[in-house]
């Protein structure tokens, strides 16, 4: 998840920020939860890997003001931990070898000018990635009205490409989020019933697999605007069309998960709040997904 302070907004310069959990809470899902959260930003050159202190947690303060740490980070990448008594500790310098790409691309940028750099299992970690993201921030202020093509960016280059046929790192996307500082929290905005959430993640799910956007210039929106729901309706018809001539071309995982959500856009009563709903959105869209890609690619 990206972060710009509106500071930078000029500077083109990136906070990259980790979050490291005690061994015995990241082998424990049952126990834990709450969602990981990465906020990330471009440093200007790939940063060399360092000693992490985090092995020690003892030796880090207590954090009890994250915007201070963040606002004063003297490292383009730093690091915090969460202590077994569940306290956030920190920051270090968390420098690590990872190449960026020269400029910040969108998932509509690769599904409108580079859908080669979506490989067959690429499109199975993306569409797993941000059926979680859904389920996960549908109703926080990270995730503004729906899933947009435009705010799922991709900042790490893929490891060995050349500069000059630059490939993204598709499997680690990561959602932008734009706050204002007047603002006096981080409210959500949106009034957007959740079948429009799912139908849209679903049109996604289908222009992934398709590696093309299949929006029309009409119906394509802003980053910053607000997507209206006839906007939506919109996009969702045209994507229905689509499908009903070419579902049969989409594999069977693929195809039970997009079926679902676009079916979702004629069920009001959708909300990702109620958890026996979010576990069924969970059992038709993410788990047929996973299983076919552990299936493709023989994943244990």
């Amino acid at each position: 998840m990206s972060i710009r302070h509106a500071a930078n907004l000029n500077a083109g310069k990136w906070l990259d920020v980790e979050v490291r959990l005690p061994p015995e809470l990241d082998e424990s899902p049952e126990k834990n939860t709450k969602v990981k959260i990465k906020i990330t930003t471009v440093p200007p050159a790939s940063a060399t890997s360092t000693t992490l202190p985090y092995h020690n947690v003892s030796q880090l303060q207590v954090v009890n003001d994250l915007c201070s740490h963040l606002q004063s980070a003297c490292h383009p990448c730093i690091g915090f931990c969460v202590d077994d008594q569940g306290q956030l500790r920190g920051a270090y310098n968390a420098q690590r070898a990872i190449k960026y790409t020269n400029q910040n691309i969108s998932l509509e940028d690769i599904l409108r000018s580079r859908p080669n750099h979506l490989g067959f299992q690429d499109r199975y970690h993306l569409a797993i990635t941000l059926t979680a993201t859904l389920l996960q921030l549908s109703h926080t202020s990270w995730l503004r009205e729906t899933l947009s093509k435009d705010d799922v960016l991709f900042l790490r280059a893929k490891q060995g490409s050349a500069p000059a046929t630059e490939q993204v790192d598709i499997k680690h996307p990561y959602l932008s989020h734009e706050h204002s500082s007047e603002q006096g929290g981080l409210q959500p905005t949106s009034m957007l019933n959740d079948n429009f959430r799912i139908a849209i993640l679903g049109v996604i799910l289908l222009e992934i697999y398709e590696r093309r956007s299949l929006d029309y210039p009409t119906t394509t929106t802003s980053p910053s605007g607000p997507q209206d729901q006839f906007s939506i309706m919109a996009r969702c018809l045209n994507a229905q069309k689509y499908w009903q001539e070419h579902h049969d071309q989409v594999s069977k995982g693929f195809s039970h998960a997009i079926k679902f959500c676009l079916k979702c856009l004629m069920d009001p009563g959708a909300d990702l709040k109620d958890q026996d709903f979010a576990r069924t959105v969970e059992q038709e869209v993410l788990i047929p997904l996973e299983d076919e890609m552990a299936t493709c690619f023989n994943i244990p």
